[in-house]
């Protein structure tokens, strides 16, 4: 009887409720999503450096679910843009540095990505650590050939899901760097044919 009765009370009231403003907060606003000129699925705009920290205007509770880095390690934060239908986008994370390299040769490796879980609260991280050596290709560099600087991946995770709400939060060694990229489906979808 009482839940019933309780039902009864909770529905009474939010017929009765007026309705509210919510503040103009840039936050919840979604913002334009760029134009796309082929219409086509793919990468939206370049690579982007992660920034360590976070939003100047966000003093909010994300941090108090997130842990401080420990010793050897840094918090890097990246905060999303809210988009009007945020399951048509992915986000791709690499972990790596700016090294010289023979600029002929391909390298890579040398860490590794694990997604966790935030204990007690549920929200997911992804914590990156250097480990063993890295490879490279060998071939021949020609003489005199120039060094080139250049951002060298070291392990990568994604596309995973894209959320707006909430920080995507990667800690990483000292030294090593987050980059990421965003990928947005195209809107139409294409029938399978059988074959």
């Amino acid at each position: 009887m009482r839940p019933i009765l309780l039902l009864a009370c909770l529905t009474t009231t939010s017929f009765a409720a007026k309705p509210t403003k919510l503040p103009a907060d840039s936050s919840l606003t979604p913002q334009a999503i760029p134009a796309n000129p082929d219409n086509s699925a793919g990468v939206i705009g370049e690579v982007v450096s992660a920034v360590q920290g976070k939003r100047p205007d966000d003093d909010s509770h994300w941090q108090k679910a997130y842990p401080a880095a420990t010793a050897g390690m840094k918090r890097i934060v990246i905060h999303l843009d809210a988009q009007a239908d945020e399951y048509a986008w992915k986000i791709e994370l690499w972990v790596g540095k700016v090294m010289e390299t023979d600029g002929v040769n391909h390298m890579g490796g040398g860490a590794k990505i694990e997604e966790k879980t935030v204990e007690g609260w549920g929200y997911n991280y992804f914590e990156a650590k250097a480990q063993g050596g890295m490879f490279s290709t060998r071939i021949g560099v020609p003489p005199g050939a120039p060094k080139v600087t250049r951002f060298v991946t070291m392990a990568g995770t994604g596309p995973v899901r894209y959320n707006s709400r909430l920080p995507l939060v990667v800690y990483v060694s000292e030294g090593l760097e987050v980059r990421y990229r965003l990928w947005k489906a195209e809107p139409e979808t294409r029938k399978g044919e059988a074959g």
